[in-house]
């Protein structure tokens, strides 16, 4: 799934869970199993390909994920060593 615009409209996330998961009742437990779906899914997709994971909370190897990142993209003999990241929430 991508990006749905009508779930930014007020109501239509409880439309979403009825017409296209099937739920009678809207209820944040079914948002909580989707992103703890999602989640794993993230996670061991990381895990198998060796992809590094920084955590939205840890300032510091964000940063050093994101400086390394750039400086792959602006200077092309560090472009074989960039890692590939995925910052995800844990």
């Amino acid at each position: 799934m991508g990006y749905v615009p009508n779930l930014q409209v007020g109501g239509q996330v409880s439309n979403f869970m009825r017409d296209h998961l099937g739920y009678d009742i809207s209820s944040p437990a079914i948002l909580e199993r989707i992103g703890t779906a999602f989640r794993l899914s993230v996670s061991g997709f990381a895990e198998d390909e060796h992809v590094p994971v920084a955590s939205p909370n840890d300032r510091a190897c964000r940063s050093s994920l994101i400086c390394r990142c750039q400086l792959a993209r602006l200077e092309p003999q560090y472009r074989q060593s960039a890692p590939r990241e995925i910052l995800a929430s844990q």
